[in-house]
């Protein structure tokens, strides 16, 4: 679980320019951040064991950004 949300935040910190443009509007941010970030956290989840803190962890992650 760590790996990926390093991973995640990768892919979050090398938008980093588009999150802090003016003229790309809020709709298509999120847009952009549900397919390209949301997808790399997600991506494999379905195949390993999950526990409620690693739940907990990816909530926060996504509440937090």
């Amino acid at each position: 679980m760590k790996n990926r949300l390093y991973k995640v935040r990768g892919a979050f910190v090398k938008l980093k320019k588009m999150w802090n443009s003016k003229s790309i509007s809020k709709r298509t941010k999120l847009r952009l951040f549900k397919t390209q970030v949301v997808s790399v956290l997600l991506y494999g989840c379905e195949t390993g064991k999950t526990n409620n803190g690693d739940d907990k962890r990816l909530m926060c992650f996504i509440t937090s950004v």
